[in-house]
């Protein structure tokens, strides 16, 4: 995927293509309501892409027809193809449905490979490195270390903080930390309160514990250790919904207010009550001793135990519909059967944990249970 030199990477791409008709065959015009449904399903899987307004003529025995088209150029990672693959299999047949065509045009136009920086390399990748106070050596090594490491980024489930301080003298917070054995050391400007509290993202004691102090809390390293996955990687649900007969209109919104249709809804929804559910689980309830529930105003989840205590996480929402409630405990109850038998992709299981304050949510409750 990447191939290192003493000036840069070269990377590795797949390019594929989508051409989207934005007339049906009568010549009417489809809604930018439906390009802009059809779009935002690609933008929330695939980082980015671009777009191109283009014409196509065809003829049978009698005419020729012309065509008014977008089409939409995707670069993926080669370690994705299967996955995209399958995205665009499935995109094509709905399309055909709801657009009313008989062929919707996917191609995979080859392999091409972009040259970027070491800077724009660590980048990618999420870490918060300052290159240029690395030699070209220092960076060559370090690059090689983790292209080295073919499977690097899953691996940041065992990323580590070991040194945070901050220097007083030159007024620099000072971080060290391992991902996937490698050493990092990061220097950041120092410019917060001298009683604020440092907790690095994964340090989830301290975090918890100051969580309930009356001080500011400065967060290291809440970009690299997690959102990584929520602005870096495309978009995987915990497990996908199956709608069957409920119409997957744009009926709900997300947390920030955005329209989303009802498939996006219970995905999301689905993913949050989900990650509390691993909140419990690994603060030392059994999956017995968790109750979940879904209903009209959302769902609740319980867990209780002699040992310790009862704590309840509460998801609002409004569900009117009893079909939607009871598809989300079916998704609710594939993921928790995949997550008890180690079977969630590992890149869906990061993105929750992005997305719903995992680390916030399991440093509260760990507080709570060493308090009691």
């Amino acid at each position: 995927m990447y191939s290192i030199n003493k000036t840069g990477i070269t990377k590795r791409l797949e390019t594929w293509q989508l051409i989207i008709p934005l007339v049906d065959n009568s010549g009417n015009k489809f809604s930018q309501t439906q390009i802009d449904e059809i779009l935002e399903n690609i933008g929330v899987t695939f980082p980015g892409y671009t777009m191109v307004n283009c014409m196509g003529f065809w003829k049978d025995q009698t005419q020729t027809y012309k065509d008014e088209n977008l089409q939409v150029i995707i670069d993926t990672l080669p370690n994705a193809s299967a996955d995209t693959s399958s995205f665009f299999s499935n995109l094509k047949d709905e399309l055909c449905k709801t657009l009313g065509q008989e062929k919707i045009y996917v191609t995979k136009t080859g392999d091409k490979e972009e040259l970027i920086s070491f800077k724009e390399f660590f980048s990618e990748l999420g870490l918060e490195l300052e290159t240029t106070k690395n030699s070209d050596e220092e960076n060559v090594n370090l690059a090689r270390q983790l292209v080295a490491n073919h499977d690097f980024i899953l691996k940041r489930l065992a990323y580590e903080t070991v040194v945070l301080q901050r220097d007083l003298i030159s007024k620099k917070i000072i971080w060290e930390r391992k991902i996937c054995g490698i050493r990092l050391r990061t220097e950041f400007e120092d410019n917060f309160s001298p009683d604020a509290i440092l907790c690095g993202a994964d340090q989830l004691n301290q975090l918890g514990n100051a969580i309930f102090q009356n001080k500011e809390i400065v967060i290291v390293g809440d970009y690299e250790y997690q959102k990584y996955f929520l602005e870096k990687v495309g978009y995987k649900p915990i497990v996908e919904a199956t709608l069957g007969s409920i119409g997957n209109d744009i009926a709900f919104t997300d947390q920030q207010g955005n329209p989303i249709t009802t498939k996006k809804f219970i995905e999301l929804f689905t993913m949050t009550v989900f990650s509390n559910y691993m909140v419990l689980r690994e603060e030392n309830f059994q999956s017995s001793e968790i109750k979940i529930n879904v209903g009209q105003d959302g769902s609740m989840q319980i867990g209780e135990n002699k040992i310790n205590g009862n704590y309840l996480f509460h998801c609002p929402a409004v569900i009117r519909s009893k079909e939607i409630q009871e598809l989300i405990l079916v998704c609710l109850n594939q993921a928790i059967s995949q997550y008890e038998n180690n079977q969630l992709d590992t890149i869906a299981l990061l993105q929750t944990k992005a997305r719903t304050k995992y680390v916030k949510n399991r440093a509260m409750v760990r507080n709570m249970i060493n308090n009691r």
